[in-house]
């Protein structure tokens, strides 16, 4: 049985709960005190991933190639790009860094930016202005800030908040506002058919019910009561609609907005529909002030949360801290009495739009490049794609393997925040060894985009941690520092931070990390410990007699790092079992086969106590910024070690009568033919030789499969001569090789 359709009842007010009562009286939604007064970094959040900032930095760039190109700019001023409700700066300052980046073109080498970050609390602007990234930029004058009530309606400052006046009139300027104009005051109405009515807001105190106790008999004992803190109190929002006419609506709005909103008012009236709508009166008196402000040619890139005409307003229901907002009506703001050339690109799928006007009064063609970029970044490859992506892989954290998130991070041009959903199952699981060096080229690339936070910035921590993971020490390095840049000395960041200088062969720094962090933290327990490690490691090289600190251990290589040859510590048994991985590592060196990691902290104890007692010299090969690469390994007491360990060669020598010390090398599978063996093997030999008298040493021997030509280069480079070899059927034959100590230091 078909159901015949009736129309809908006109609007009707909320009905308020018998345990709420009203907190003050109806309010016209223009002026209640119901819409936001504070910063809204929450609604920045989602415009701030490379996909939008590619967007912006590629129209802004074609605005300013049809400037340069059509003369409209004054080259010896600056070029002012103001961003209303800047927030943490983290969105403008990683689209100046893309801006820089992109502008290295010979036609912009003139073109002077200054980015000017606006915002309504002074509290936010002084954090920011402590910002690493923006002290580097105001080196070089290309940032200042601004303190700009603009939902108050004020007037655009002429003085940033040095006092410095701002010459807006000598150039075009761009505007930038993300999810500002939704936060502004807006009226609200309602059209029934072809009567219009307009809402009143209203708060409701709501009475708390008393929480529910249990029977003392239910607690457990020995727990420890942890406690809550207090709910917030969000004041519901009740509503009631009063019947109006079009001309009553313009006589509440102000003078200046009620010539632009009139059409759309007739136009709404006169649909013969239900619809709720709202008029972005704020929204369009900010433009409008800033038309007045701005000099002929400015770019107005706004982005926000919108709605259309045929697409109903959901009322807010509560007023938090943050305050409410409501979609935005571009197709209101861009009605009559609008600037000449402006454009518009929306998605109904996202409810979010955005609008883009040129204020100019001349040909669309000097805008022709910004117009096309504009299309391109926003309309046909919208910017919420990546929001898009990142919101459907929120649920296969753990369902996509390696592999495959690497595509994806590559694919959404190292997306930070596409890489923040996976790092936790990243740190818990791990990565495949192999794909560990891939791993360092996402993260760097990561790096590169990615702005910190002005506050604690979980995702730069635990970046940081994934790099400790990867032992990629300069990555793991910057996150740390940065951090203690932007937060101060944190014991968890110093911790961090001497575990990455006890890696890469810096002892000083890390004993002088670890102890400012117990100085902090005298009862953190990892703290302890890595200060106990980094004290035993010290204490035993200075007691080894086969090193000795004052003697040459390091080479400066071409890049400017460091190559050290330090004594093997229990600190690179973990990139010493990662780098010898691979069976031909074991294979060439005649070493043992490590099938899991225990089996390598069980042969420590036993080369520790070689170490100690002097038979052998275990050296790790530690670079400034790799952290340990290779081994060599030094036997002291060729006669005494018949047993074949690891590095081992046979035993021969050309003259028995001289007391001599066998040596072997590797370098391990990561680092392999970029010169770090030849280096390695020399550091050993030159430390060795300065020691020989000591240690009763007169010359050094070794062997190597035939086949190993990379390691016989190495040996005839650092000075070896070939003294025979031995067939031993199939591949094995070696070729032995000698070094005259006494010789060569003559």
């Amino acid at each position: 049985m078909l159901e015949i359709a009736n129309l809908s009842p006109a609007p009707q007010a909320t009905l308020i709960p018998e345990n709420a009562k009203l907190v003050g009286e109806y309010t016209a939604t223009l002026d209640a005190d119901i819409w936001p007064i504070t910063p809204i970094a929450s609604a920045q959040v989602s415009w701030f991933n490379q996909a939008w900032l590619e967007a912006y930095t590629q129209t802004i760039v074609a605005w300013l190639y049809d400037g340069v190109n059509n003369q409209l700019f004054n080259l010896n001023k600056p070029i002012y790009i103001l961003q209303a409700q800047a927030s943490a700066g983290q969105f403008g300052l990683a689209l100046l860094d893309k801006l820089t980046s992109a502008l290295t073109q010979p036609e912009f080498k003139d073109v002077k930016l200054c980015y000017i970050f606006a915002d309504t609390e002074q509290a936010q602007l002084a954090k920011l202005t402590e910002h690493p990234y923006f002290v580097h930029y105001k080196q070089h004058n290309q940032v200042t800030t601004l303190h700009w009530q603009l939902e108050k309606n004020d007037v655009l400052p002429e003085r940033d908040e040095e006092g410095e006046l701002l010459n807006l009139a000598a150039n075009p300027s761009v505007f930038i506002a993300n999810g500002v104009l939704s936060q502004l005051p807006q009226m609200l109405l309602q059209v029934h058919y072809q009567d219009l009515y307009i809402a009143q807001v209203a708060k409701l105190a709501l009475e708390r019910k008393p929480p529910l106790t249990l029977p003392l008999g239910w607690q457990k004992a020995g727990t420890q009561k942890c406690e809550k803190p207090e709910p917030k109190n969000h004041a519901q929002l009740t509503y009631r609609w009063q019947e109006t006419s079009v001309e009553k609506v313009l006589s509440l709005l102000p003078e200046q907005v009620q010539g632009h909103f009139t059409q759309t008012l007739h136009r709404y009236s006169q649909q013969g529909v239900c619809q709720t709508f709202a008029l972005p009166v704020a929204a369009h008196s900010l433009l409008a002030g800033l038309e007045q402000s701005l000099c002929e040619g400015s770019l107005t890139l706004v982005s926000d949360f919108s709605t259309t005409s045929e697409v109903d307003i959901t009322l807010p229901n509560n007023d938090d801290d943050a305050g409410i907002k409501l979609p935005i009506n571009f197709s209101a703001l861009m009605a009559e009495n609008t600037p000449f050339l402006q454009w518009l690109a929306s998605s109904s799928q996202y409810k979010k739009s955005t609008l883009m006007h040129v204020k100019s009064s001349q040909t669309q063609q000097l805008y022709r490049h910004t117009q096309q970029a504009f299309y391109r970044y926003f309309a046909e490859q919208s910017p919420e794609d990546c929001e898009r992506i990142i919101q459907s892989l929120a649920g296969a954290t753990k369902a996509l393997g390696d592999t495959q998130v690497l595509a994806f991070m590559r694919q959404y041009n190292y997306e930070p925040k596409l890489l923040a959903l996976f790092l936790p199952r990243l740190l818990e699981q791990g990565v495949a060894a192999d794909l560990r060096l891939m791993w360092h080229q996402v993260l760097e690339q990561v790096w590169q985009v990615y702005v910190p936070s002005n506050k604690r910035d979980e995702f730069v921590f635990q970046l940081g941690l994934f790099a400790i993971d990867l032992s990629y020490w300069p990555l793991a390095r910057q996150c740390f520092l940065t951090l203690t840049e932007l937060d101060g000395p944190i014991t968890a960041c110093l911790h961090n931070l001497a575990l990455v200088a006890h890696a890469t062969g810096q002892e000083a720094l890390a004993k002088q990390c670890i102890e400012l962090a117990l100085e902090l933290n005298p009862d953190d327990k990892q703290a302890k410990r890595l200060h106990n490690d980094i004290t035993a490691y010290q204490a035993r090289q200075a007691q080894l007699t086969w090193f000795d600190d004052a003697v040459n251990h390091s080479v400066e290589l071409n890049d400017g790092q460091q190559l050290q040859l330090l004594p093997l510590g229990q600190q690179n048994l973990a990139e010493f079992y990662m780098q010898y991985r691979r069976k031909d590592v074991a294979q060439r060196l005649r070493g043992v086969k490590l099938e899991s990691f225990s089996q390598l902290e069980q042969l420590w104890f036993h080369w520790k106590q070689e170490g100690d007692e002097g038979q052998k010299a275990h050296f790790a090969i530690i670079h400034s910024e790799l952290g340990f690469i290779g081994g060599v390994v030094v036997d002291l007491e060729p006669e005494h070690n018949q047993t074949e360990e690891l590095g081992s060669p046979a035993r021969h020598s050309p003259n028995p009568s001289l007391n001599s010390a066998q040596l072997s090398f590797w370098i391990g599978c990561d680092y392999q033919g970029q010169g770090y063996g030849k280096l390695g093997v020399k550091l050993a030999i030159d430390h060795i030789q300065q020691l020989a008298e000591c240690l009763n040493i007169c010359q050094i021997t070794t062997s190597a499969w035939v086949h190993n030509t990379a390691s016989r280069r190495i040996l005839q480079y650092v000075g070896f001569e070939e003294y025979g070899n031995v067939q031993d059927g199939g591949n094995k034959q070696e070729v032995f090789y000698y070094l005259d100590l006494c010789l060569k230091n003559k």
